[in-house]
């Protein structure tokens, strides 16, 4: 990974076939998981955080790591947190800013243009009820409009990422809830299926087929909980 050219500019994939563009683009992907699950454990090994069931106050945790890792690494991403998405409408003047959808997350590599953008979405997820939600209401806005939602519809005009937060249970079982609320709020064709040791679904967006990347972090044992 990283920059490629002699003088460190960013390689043009324009010009290459499309299978290695492609193949470059699978590679800046996980890459990114790579800083995401490198992030995940040492927000874990972290004994200066205080965890607590939270969606934003993992993300900011989350995001807090994954800024060092890029920094120490010396890498070619930015990653933004909280970022406004300014739609042609937006950017046009046709619509109030203040409407603008927000990524949880979003992350931009330099190594080539056009540059690989990634939105994140990230949501909690349990298997049973806990202490403040219902694990049904969690999987619902996993997969509804306020998450897999904004990429199925083009609320989010990019690729990305979802993240899941486990606060309890099993992810092979909650992958399972998620699916039987993909086929009734979608269809069949939405579902996840593994990919490795994380999961991919796909969906199509002005006829062209799209990839929705999947990572579930598990914090049902994390130290320093808040309840």
């Amino acid at each position: 990974m990283g920059y490629i050219s002699e003088h460190n500019s960013p390689l043009n994939t324009n010009f290459l076939d499309s299978e290695i563009a492609l193949k470059l683009y699978s590679d800046v992907r996980n890459h990114c998981t790579e800083i995401i699950e490198r992030s995940y454990l040492n927000y874990l090994s972290d004994s200066t955080k205080v965890f607590s069931e939270d969606e934003t106050i993992i993300t900011a945790g989350l995001y807090d790591h994954i800024e060092a890792i890029i920094d120490e690494d010396e890498l070619p991403f930015y990653i933004a947190p909280e970022l406004h998405q300014y739609t042609k409408p937006i950017r046009k003047g046709e619509v109030n800013p203040n409407k603008a959808k927000r990524f949880d997350l979003h992350i931009t590599n330099f190594s080539y243009k056009p540059r690989i953008k990634f939105g994140i979405e990230a949501k909690l997820l349990a298997e049973k009820n806990t202490s403040f939600k219902r694990a049904n209401f969690l999987v619902d806005e996993y997969v509804e409009d306020a998450g897999m939602g904004k990429f199925i519809k083009g609320i989010y005009e990019t690729d990305g990422f979802m993240l899941g937060y486990v606060l309890n249970g099993k992810v092979n079982n909650i992958v399972g809830s998620i699916n039987s609320k993909v086929i009734s709020t979608y269809s069949n064709k939405e579902i996840l299926t593994k990919n490795k040791k994380n999961y991919i679904s796909y969906f199509f967006f002005k006829g062209n087929l799209k990839e929705l990347f999947h990572i579930f972090l598990d914090f049902s044992n994390t130290p320093n909980k808040l309840n």
